[in-house]
Parts: structure tokens; C-alpha cells; sequence
């Protein structure tokens, strides 16, 4: 008994020296947010208006481009993000802003349009939520039923398909959702490990019912203001 409490003991002791846990690191294993000097990722948009009938819809790209560090207002660095654009695939790119984005131990950040948001935080776990617009109200620019300050992660090291393509070990972050008989609002981000941001979705409506006899509450209901607005890369490169 003596024998087998001592070999207990020296478990224990060999344990408590193992190696220390460490947080999992963010530019490893977990580099959703990757900011590489000479990057660039190439976007296709497609956008509904549903103020106008018939509906607008309108189609085109942006191109971002990672530019070297400067220092910005509250003392920290943050990389530069060119933002081009062009309507037709045979335009010429035409820069509309630069964005600052940052990473930290703790989140990463992206100020785009005087607007400070916190894409994510470290490590992600499964509903977990953060303050998303933590330095601003963002009232003036989604109106003052969509709060931006309980994003979430609903899906964490997720496989997903997307026009074809496997992207492997995302993150799906719910940013806004809100589902009512007349409102449809869902925002939502969804990041590939090492490669970035591959999906934004934005439906922001009300809706009205074709035929307010009819049980159907799905069919029956068509868009009547607002917008649908979906981001999808394309291509994309970073520099080892």
C-alpha cells in the first residue's frame, strides 16, 4: 500500500514539472485575421435594394491590399488596408479609403469609415460574445433597432463549402440577428484560418406578407425596404 502511495506521489511530482499550457497562439494556429504586407484579397459583391421596384440589384468588386504600419491617433500601430473598387470587371481599380486593422494578444480590430470595430477575440469559443463597435454607436448607421454589441461565435474550427470551394477550420461569427414577422436582420462574418475574411452577409428588411390571409409565414413574405448585401471572396494572395 506504502508502495503504491509513493509511485502515486512521484506521478504527481513528474506531472506538476511537465510543461506549462499555453494559450493557443493567434498568428499559429489561429490566424483568421492575417495582416501580411503585400497582401490582397479580391472581393465580388452582390448587393439587393429593396426600396426600389423593382428590386436594384447591383453587382461588383473590391480589392483590399495590406500596406505597411503607421501609428494611429490612440497610439497604436495598425496596418494600413487600401480599398479599391470598380464596377465592371473591364474598369480600372479606383481607391475609395484606407482602413487601419490591428491584432493583439487579446482581439483584433478593424477602424473602417470612423467606425472602430472588434472582429474578434482570442482564444474563440463557441458563443462567446464581446462588444463589437466598442468605441461607437452605430445607430447613424444601421438605425437604432440593430445593437452591434453581442457578436458571437456560433461556429468555431468549422468545416465549410462555399460556391464550391472547402474552406477548412473557420470561424462563424453572428453579428446581429434578429427574426420578427416583419423584421429580417442577420449579419454575419465568416473567417478561414490563415486566409481571412471569405464571407460577409448582411440582410437588413422588413417584410410584408403577399397575401395576409394565407398560413404560409415564409413563402408569403416579401421584402418591402431594406437590403441584402453579400460579400464573397474571389482570389486571394499572401506573401510567406
Amino acid at each position: 500500500m506504502r508502495i503504491h502511495a509513493l509511485l502515486l506521489c512521484i506521478a504527481t511530482l513528474l506531472y506538476a514539472c511537465g510543461p506549462e499550457e499555453t494559450a493557443p497562439d493567434k498568428t499559429g494556429e489561429m490566424d483568421y485575421f492575417p495582416l501580411v504586407d503585400g497582401a490582397w484579397f479580391l472581393y465580388k459583391i452582390d448587393s439587393i435594394d429593396f426600396e426600389k421596384r423593382p428590386y436594384d440589384t447591383l453587382h461588383y468588386w473590391i480589392k483590399e491590399v495590406v500596406a505597411p504600419e503607421i501609428k494611429a491617433l490612440d497610439g497604436g500601430n495598425y496596418h494600413q488596408i487600401f480599398v479599391f473598387q470598380k464596377r465592371k470587371w473591364t474598369d480600372n481599380w479606383l481607391k475609395v479609403r484606407t482602413d487601419l486593422a490591428q491584432t493583439t494578444d487579446m482581439g483584433a480590430k478593424r477602424y473602417s469609415e470612423n467606425v472602430m470595430f472588434l472582429k474578434q477575440v482570442y482564444p474563440p469559443e463557441m458563443n462567446l460574445t464581446w462588444n463589437e463597435a466598442p468605441y461607437n454607436n452605430t445607430g447613424s448607421l444601421y438605425g437604432d433597432l440593430i445593437s452591434l454589441q453581442n457578436a458571437k461565435y456560433v461556429k468555431v474550427n468549422d468545416y465549410h463549402i462555399l460556391d464550391n470551394r472547402g474552406y477548412d477550420s473557420t470561424l462563424n461569427i453572428e453579428i446581429f440577428s434578429q427574426y420578427d414577422f416583419i423584421n429580417r436582420i442577420d449579419f454575419r462574418e465568416r473567417y478561414a484560418n490563415h486566409i481571412g475574411l471569405y464571407r460577409r452577409f448582411e440582410l437588413n428588411a422588413e417584410f410584408q406578407p403577399l397575401d395576409p390571409e394565407s398560413t404560409d409565414s415564409v413563402n408569403n413574405l416579401v421584402p418591402n425596404s431594406g437590403y441584402k448585401f453579400i460579400q464573397t471572396l474571389i482570389d486571394h494572395h499572401i506573401p510567406n
